[in-house]
């Protein structure tokens, strides 16, 4: 709770500054950069706890690595594939692309959140 407390939506505070015109000037800039080091602080704190609980050993055999790797490859493929395909009719420049589909990928947080709870609370969500 302390996590999702302290985190503030950074995109939700563009869009009032730039709505407010305030993304420009110091104090817009001040807050942005501000809301940016909390982000980022309270987020490598939230992957390393979660890092310290994730235990690598029980995952046994090649057939099991070769799925998780598998798994892995085909949604980082999935979103880059995705995102280049919507942005050429877009034209869209190719950098820029490559760009969406880098934070296309870092999407995910909530869903990592939301399964650690569950683990913790012993949810069984494979029945």
């Amino acid at each position: 709770m302390g996590v999702a407390l302290s985190i503030t939506a950074f995109h939700i505070l563009a869009c009032i500054l730039a709505k407010l015109k305030l993304l420009t000037i110091d104090v817009g800039e001040m807050a942005m950069a501000a809301i940016a080091f909390n982000d980022v602080a309270t987020w490598p704190l939230y992957f390393a706890s979660s890092g310290l609980k994730t235990n690598v050993a029980k995952i046994n055999g090649a057939k099991v690595w070769g799925l998780l790797v598998l798994d892995i490859s085909t949604v980082y493929a999935g979103k880059i594939l995705e995102t280049f395909l919507v942005a050429m009719p877009c034209t869209i420049p190719v950098r820029e692309s490559l760009v969406l589909s880098v934070l296309k990928n870092t999407k995910g947080m909530v869903e990592l959140i939301a399964l650690n709870i569950g683990k913790e609370k012993k949810v069984n969500c494979f029945v």
